[in-house]
């Protein structure tokens, strides 16, 4: 994985975490974080694609970045293309919404490149947007419709939508590994359960009692 890709990675399941760079300090970027690890063989590749689609959505940081930030800004839902020097890139925070602790709803579709071409290699691909300087000057009239930001229930940071998966399995591929037969997915007892303790903690000001007999018993 290119060091982009395992930095988020690291930052959402804490299960591919590796050794953190003992000279991070908070200043720098969290993708700074963690050390680099070139593992590129087929054997790792599988290995990878497994973990990932065994995944629960209580094993997944949807949020990572809550302790970097105090409040959610308006401008991080600004939609269109950021510029870096001569390097434009489309941001598109509607298909992260749960990285802002909302949920996830139904993207808008994505951005239509101007065109596109393809060198010698990967490297050298490149995609050109559509970009102006006064689109960033004017972002509040590019920022995502305020009644699409809801905030997600305490305790079920993975909240989507009823429309969402339905979608995603239309666009997109369930697991990163072809398997046999397709197992549709749902949330365990466990998972239920642990959505549904969290949310009467909240109600109850973590009232919950703790027994070797009734986990569940509440005062």
């Amino acid at each position: 994985m290119c060091n982009k890709m395992q930095a988020w990675v690291r930052e959402h399941f804490p299960m591919f975490r590796h050794a953190r760079d003992p000279a991070y300090t908070e200043d720098l970027p969290l993708a700074a974080r963690w050390l680099s690890r070139w593992e590129t063989t087929m054997e790792t590749t599988y290995h990878y694609r497994g973990m990932l689609d065994d995944l629960r959505p209580s094993q997944v940081v949807f949020d990572p970045y809550t302790d970097r930030r105090q409040v959610v800004a308006d401008v991080v839902f600004y939609t269109g293309c950021n510029r870096a020097m001569v390097v434009f890139e489309p941001y598109l925070p509607d298909r992260v919404l749960r990285q802002f602790g909302m949920v996830q709803l139904v993207p808008g579709p994505p951005l239509v490149p101007l065109r596109g071409s393809k060198g010698a290699n990967s490297h050298s691909y490149s995609v050109v947007y559509a970009y102006t300087d006064g689109q960033w000057e004017n972002w509040r009239d590019h920022v995502m419709n305020a009644e699409k930001r809801v905030a997600i229930q305490p305790g079920v940071p993975w909240e989507s939508h009823p429309d969402y998966l339905p979608w995603f399995l239309t666009v997109s591929h369930f697991r990163v590994s072809p398997r046999p037969v397709e197992v549709p997915y749902t949330e365990s007892t466990e998972e239920h359960n642990a959505a549904a303790l969290a949310i009467l903690d909240s109600v109850l000001g973590g009232t919950r009692a703790r027994t070797s007999t009734c986990p569940y018993e509440l005062r």
